[in-house]
């Protein structure tokens, strides 16, 4: 229950059929929306919304939170990145696993839920991961160590993407889709697309290697994102690069992206290119090359026109160390 002035409804509520307890199961509200979900979710992104104004209604609703582990910041967070449809656009992702229970030990799986999935049906015993079909059984390198603050972190550990460049545009680069494909290799790697106008770290003096400091301070502060286009997130229907919403991409092998695997003083010895170069993980990359294949097959055509594409580009930003699978994004 949300304690504001305005009013959300959309629907008077009054007119609801009232819940009969004789037949819990069978209560039936039609109408479409209840709720306008789009002024309750520019509150709650307006910066004048208190915590205290969420009450938790019934003692069911507080269960429910302790059973997920949910805080209340995370109840916003889903409120606030819901997505409305118009009965043609929902999109529907499901990520399923299948794992052993290890008797007297708490264990932490974290599946993330990515646009990269929106509406991909796997066939049986596999599940969607970064926009590929996997086996849904967990290897045991997946897991972590259950600890509380880890799936409720305190408040400074989360990663904050809209902060992450310190407010300043020069440390934020946007590419559009063209140039990334145009840059993607067989191997599933693109070079990083950031202009490098970082100074050497302070350290290099200190190293035998300046190189390596110099890529390790640069490789400490990257980060990459996915503009998904409005087919994939309905938030970017219409929009160009410099106004969509984007997806942080998490630095896992996995799920997001890894740095090359030489180390920086090894690669730059046998290809300097090397050094400036990120692996993709497997969905994510054959997400790119199709976009790639529909590109290649509309510059055949005069004048061109951009075809269809999962993805609008990608943006790249520097100022905050690259995040990992385990940090979850500040809440709005």
């Amino acid at each position: 229950m949300i304690n504001s002035g305005s009013s959300f409804w959309a629907v008077d509520p009054t007119s609801i059929t009232p819940f009969n307890p004789a037949k819990p199961r069978q209560r039936t509200i039609l109408g479409g929306p209840l709720i306008n979900l789009g002024a309750l979710q520019a509150l709650l992104k307006s910066g004048n919304f208190d915590t205290d104004q969420l009450w938790l209604a019934t003692d069911k609703c507080r269960r429910d939170l302790q059973n997920e582990r949910w805080s209340t910041a995370d109840v916003l967070n889903m409120l606030s990145n819901l997505v409305t449809g118009d009965g043609t656009q929902r999109r529907r992702t499901i990520r399923n696993a299948s794992l052993n229970f290890v008797e007297g030990k708490q264990r932490l799986l974290r599946m993330p839920i990515q646009l990269s999935c929106a509406d991909l049906t796997c066939p049986q015993q596999q599940t969607c991961r970064a926009g590929l079909c996997v086996a849904e059984t967990i290897q045991d390198d997946e897991f972590e160590e259950f600890e509380e603050e880890r799936v409720l972190p305190v408040q400074g550990r989360c990663f904050d993407r809209d902060t992450c460049a310190g407010g300043n545009p020069e440390n934020i680069a946007r590419f559009e889709i063209e140039d990334v494909v145009d840059l993607l290799q067989e191997d599933c790697t693109v070079p990083y697309l950031f202009p490098d106008r970082f100074e050497e770290d302070k350290a290099a003096a200190e190293v035998t290697n300046p190189e390596d400091a110099r890529l390790a301070a640069i490789r400490g502060s990257i980060n990459m994102g996915y503009v998904w286009s409005g087919d994939y997130n309905i938030a970017n229907a219409g929009r160009n690069l410099g106004s969509a919403t984007w997806t942080v991409v998490d630095k896992d092998p996995r799920e997001g992206w890894e740095f090359a695997n030489l180390s920086p003083s090894e690669a730059a010895r046998s290809n300097p290119d090397a050094t400036r170069r990120v692996v993709l993980a497997p969905g994510l990359c054959q997400a790119l090359k199709a976009d790639r294949e529909a590109i290649q097959l509309a510059r055949t055509k005069t004048p061109y026109v951009r075809p269809p594409t999962r993805l609008l580009g990608t943006i790249e930003k520097r100022g905050c160390a690259p995040k990992p699978v385990t940090q979850p994004e500040c809440q709005p």
